[in-house]
């Protein structure tokens, strides 16, 4: 009976650590399609990886608290998207965050593709649309945001908030450039 108890002692224990070190361990592994243009793709990674770190600091140099690597980005699992497919939306997201005066990003993380790939979305994206423009959305691409509030009123936030998965959509047709289409709750 002891050995009994002390191996679920052991089991329970060990099975605590392995959940506690899963739960540590973030996920960002991006998986690219595998064709004549991985190559191709790999290059461009870098240089859209750097075009985001370079959105990131001037993001966070009009920030009273700037750290350009407090901004966590989390690429999730994609086997729609390659990492300079998102890269290129995290861009224009980062663009536009800038007019969040006063606010401090601290993290973007990629959707889903089960969120991204419905008819349904893809539909909503051409309903936002403007009505001259004439492009047809295939893709869409959402994000979720973590970002702080200004201590003071701001006017359009809560002061001192963090404002948690707060949305932002983008859409595109086949491989053509994203286009930021909505974003909030």
């Amino acid at each position: 009976m002891k050995k009994r108890f002390i191996t679920l002692g052991l089991v329970c224990l060990l099975m605590t650590g392995c959940q506690a070190a899963h739960e540590t361990i973030p996920e960002t592994t991006t998986i690219a399609p595998i064709d004549s243009t991985h190559e191709e793709i790999e290059t461009h990674n870098e240089e859209s990886a750097e075009d985001v770190s370079v959105a990131a600091k001037d993001l966070k140099a009009g920030s009273s608290k700037g750290n350009p690597s407090a901004v966590k980005m989390d690429y999730g699992a994609s086997y729609i998207y390659s990492k300079a497919d998102m890269d290129a939306a995290i861009k224009i997201i980062m663009k536009e965050f800038e007019a969040f005066e006063g606010c401090e990003l601290h993290s973007l993380s990629y959707a889903s593709d089960e969120k991204c790939n419905t008819s349904e979305n893809i539909a909503w994206m051409n309903r936002l649309k403007s009505k001259d423009d004439s492009e047809v959305f295939t893709q869409c691409i959402a994000f979720d945001s973590r970002f702080h509030s200004p201590k003071t009123d701001s006017g359009a936030w809560n002061p001192d908030e963090e404002y948690t998965d707060w949305s932002w959509w983008l859409a595109r047709s086949d491989g053509g450039e994203w286009k930021l289409m909505t974003y909030g709750y």
